[in-house]
């Protein structure tokens, strides 16, 4: 009968400790560069392997709550560079359009000041000969 309690608590205090090893090991995963985190994540394949069903489940579910928690912090980003990406675009089109509008003024004016001066081109526009 000890031994049996002895051994539930050795096994409680080894899941204990392989559960913190493992979320140092997440944590690592998530900081590493992309090569890095493919080694660390066979690293902790394989001490997954070496849990039992229930700890297993415990840890790759953990494993998922932290990885989708970064995955809507790269998801904010990209839609925060979209949205600069679009805003960046439309200013764009309204700068080329401001300039087209300034162009087609200065073009109009130019038109209008050659033909006062000529005095022809106004009376021709205006039907006088």
């Amino acid at each position: 009968m000890k031994t049996l309690k002895l051994s539930v608590a050795l096994m409680l205090l080894g899941t204990l400790a392989i559960a913190d090893t493992v979320d140092e090991q997440i944590t690592e995963i998530q900081n590493a560069a992309p090569q890095e985190r493919v080694q660390l994540m066979n690293q902790l394949k394989k001490d997954l392997s070496t849990l039992g069903e229930e700890d297993r489940v415990q840890v790759m579910n953990k494993l998922r709550i932290k990885m989708q928690t970064d995955g809507e912090g790269v998801h904010e980003l990209q839609t925060q560079s979209r949205e600069r990406s679009r805003l960046n675009q439309m200013q764009e089109t309204q700068n080329m359009q401001r300039a087209q509008n300034m162009q087609q003024h200065q073009t109009a004016s130019q038109a209008m000041q050659q033909g006062l001066s000529s005095g022809g081109v106004a009376n021709k526009f205006m039907g006088r000969k």
